[in-house]
């Protein structure tokens, strides 16, 4: 049996896991800008697409390498918590860091 507002239920929720997702990949985008103006004041010599990659790039192989190896003993839901959380942390510490500059 068919509840007759569920169709429009679901699609309020689809719009608004979609808005979500879309200010995701908007604020990770902002903070991307955020810091390749930081490195382009911290390091004026080298242009930043030469030191971003140098910096993050260890970073992003050492947390993937973890993440495959323990892939099966990892709980989805505190691995996602963990990343959310350290999404806000870093993009706090570039607001700090502009305001400090």
């Amino acid at each position: 049996m068919k509840i007759h507002g569920e169709k429009g239920e679901r699609k309020f929720t689809a719009k608004i896991v979609c808005w979500l997702l879309g200010n995701g990949c908007i604020f990770s985008w902002i903070s991307m800008l955020a810091i390749v103006h930081y490195y382009a004041i911290l390091f004026p010599k080298y242009h930043p697409a030469r030191v971003l990659p140098m910096i993050y790039q260890p970073f992003a192989v050492a947390s993937l390498v973890i993440l495959t190896y323990y892939e099966a003993n990892i709980n989805s839901r505190k691995q996602n918590l963990l990343g959310y959380s350290l999404f806000f942390i870093s993009c706090l510490i570039i607001l700090i860091i502009s305001c400090v500059l």
